[in-house]
């Protein structure tokens, strides 16, 4: 693999999370492993062009990032516990933007037919097998286990680009 898009909520930087900031975790671990692997990771991030997109905008802009990609890693958590930095700039957008979005990526990568895995915060946030039945989905791993997913997302870059059928890990 050579590139990969990973879905998710994206962290607003005015505000900061109250305890354990799960989802910058997991974006920390594929980073790492990314560049350990030499694979460009377009990591979810505020970007100013897509915050003024309206939405049909927004949905094609992703749309085609994923398309563009040689797989995906989609990040399925709840919205982390977060406060507004004193004195920060009004937004009017929440900390984590898009709580839902990585199940939103997953599938369009489906549609798509992108190789994917699928790191999901519990099963409350979205039912497993459904996702595990996504077309392209290799693998659905626990958020909760941080070796787990560096090793998932280490066998997932290193990994040829199309999607495969086979064995799937399951969520605990």
């Amino acid at each position: 693999m050579k590139n990969v898009y990973v879905a998710g909520p994206v962290r607003r930087p005015e505000y900061v999370a109250v305890g354990k900031d799960l989802a910058q975790s997991i974006y920390d671990t594929i980073r790492e492993e990314g560049q350990r692997a030499h694979v460009t990771v377009l990591l979810p991030i505020p970007e100013s062009d897509l915050d003024r997109m309206n939405p049909s905008e927004l949905v094609e802009a992703i749309r085609r990032r994923i398309a563009s990609a040689d797989g995906v890693i989609s990040v399925i958590v709840a919205s982390a516990s977060i406060r507004r930095r004193r004195n920060a700039p009004g937004t009017g957008l929440s900390g984590w933007i898009g709580a839902a979005a990585g199940g939103i990526e997953a599938a369009f990568a489906a549609v798509e037919r992108k190789k994917q895995l699928i790191v999901l915060d519990g099963t409350e946030n979205a039912p497993p097998r459904m996702l595990e039945g996504l077309p392209g989905v290799v693998s659905l791993v626990e958020a909760s286990n941080t070796d787990e997913i560096r090793m998932a997302v280490r066998q997932f870059l290193e990994s040829e680009s199309s999607p495969q059928e086979g064995k799937k890990g399951a969520a605990a």
